[in-house]
């Protein structure tokens, strides 16, 4: 585990959650500050989003919302360029999961699934 996120590559979608637009790609790695304090558990890399959980069992996103994959709810903008909450606190247990696909998302905990984004195909 680990209080710190480096992230490079396209950030078109403000997927990096570095809050810069200026530039739709970093070619060296940099710092993307994770929310409060938490230690970083686990990060899952979708087409243009980025999910993170961290220990106290909250869920971040970021980048591409158009289809709603960040799980944010449909008045949530279809770029997030920093940080957001995800409205759904994980119980953290062993069994945690986070999975992200081009426009969706999955979060499994307790044995419970929860499934964001579109549903085509």
């Amino acid at each position: 585990m680990n209080e710190e996120l480096w992230c490079w590559g396209s950030n078109s979608h403000g997927q990096l959650g570095i809050e810069d637009f200026n530039s739709d790609e970093s070619h060296v790695p940099v710092k993307s500050g994770i929310p409060g304090s938490s230690m970083l558990l686990d990060a899952a890399l979708g087409g243009g989003h980025t999910l993170i959980s961290c220990e106290e069992g909250y869920l971040y996103g970021a980048g591409r919302n158009d289809q709603g994959q960040l799980g944010l709810g449909p008045e949530s903008s279809s770029k997030v360029s920093s940080w957001t909450l995800i409205p759904r606190k994980l119980l953290i247990s062993d069994s945690v999961r986070i999975s992200a696909g081009w426009d969706f998302s999955y979060f499994y905990s307790n044995h419970e699934i929860g499934v964001a984004g579109s549903n085509a195909f």
